[in-house]
């Protein structure tokens, strides 16, 4: 039995040179312009595109997070940079999601210090390497005048108290959300400074909290992610003594937790 194409109408607006455009072609080609038009859409969208790898990201969030666990919880990067700009961009996003559903909550320090040291870093990575600062929106996060960027920052991390409103928390993480910087401006080099897996590490739980995993569904995960430890007997024989070690492993889905 053959299979029957699923189509769909799409109502589409381009430029009258456009159209022309693709008749003259279409002509050429003896086809019509709706399978020509069909096909250069078809390759264009199999064409990856800046920004393509992060969509892809948010598109399947369930095996993101699974991929990340790996890289960044059990280190199982074979070799390749624990994590791309186009993941870092999706932690960053979740993080800073997690605090949005928080008013009338208090934010711990503790919970802020790291994404603001990234922050500091990277804002410090520009002014050492003369890179444009996105001056108005810094100054307006965080009160900063700009004419010494790393003292007016530190100043205000250290004016920070120690608990403030998750909304507030919120609003300071929005430049590392934004295109205030660019990651793709800096080397791998130095991203790997900023980002480093200790400070991956403890930003993940608040990952997991934006995207509204319960802690249920994140010890899940890392029971069903955990390594498996094969059993080892070993026997050592000298003379009349005879000793044996035996280790039984850890075997998939055994109890884990989430670090």
């Amino acid at each position: 039995m053959k299979g029957t194409m699923m189509l769909s109408q799409l109502n589409l607006r381009f430029h009258k040179k456009l159209i022309e455009a693709l008749k003259v072609r279409a002509g050429r080609e003896n086809t019509s312009v709706n399978a020509l038009a069909e096909r250069f859409l078809d390759d264009g969208l199999k064409t990856v595109a800046p920004g393509d790898g992060y969509f892809q990201l948010v598109a399947d969030p369930e095996a993101t997070v699974r991929q990340l666990y790996r890289h960044i919880i059990l280190g199982q990067t074979f070799g390749t940079a624990t994590v791309s700009r186009d993941e870092l961009r999706f932690i960053l996003t979740c993080a800073r999601e997690a605090f949005i559903g928080g008013q009338n909550r208090l934010a711990t320090l503790p919970a802020l210090d790291m994404l603001l040291d990234i922050t500091r870093d990277l804002l410090a990575w520009q002014v050492e390497h003369d890179r444009p600062v996105d001056g108005h929106y810094l100054k307006g996060i965080f009160r900063l005048t700009g004419e010494n960027w790393m003292e007016e920052f530190d100043a205000f991390r250290a004016a920070l108290r120690p608990v403030v409103d998750q909304m507030y928390a919120e609003h300071l993480l929005r430049p590392l959300e934004s295109d205030c910087f660019n990651l793709a401006d800096i080397p791998d080099s130095a991203l790997a400074g900023i980002f480093t897996l200790p400070r991956l590490k403890a930003v993940f739980p608040l990952m997991l909290r934006g995207l509204d995993w319960s802690g249920e569904k994140g010890r899940d995960l890392a029971q069903e992610l955990r390594p498996v430890i094969p059993g080892v007997t070993e026997t050592i024989e000298a003379g009349t003594l005879r000793l044996e070690i035996r280790i039984d492993g850890q075997h998939p889905g055994a109890s884990g937790r989430l670090v």
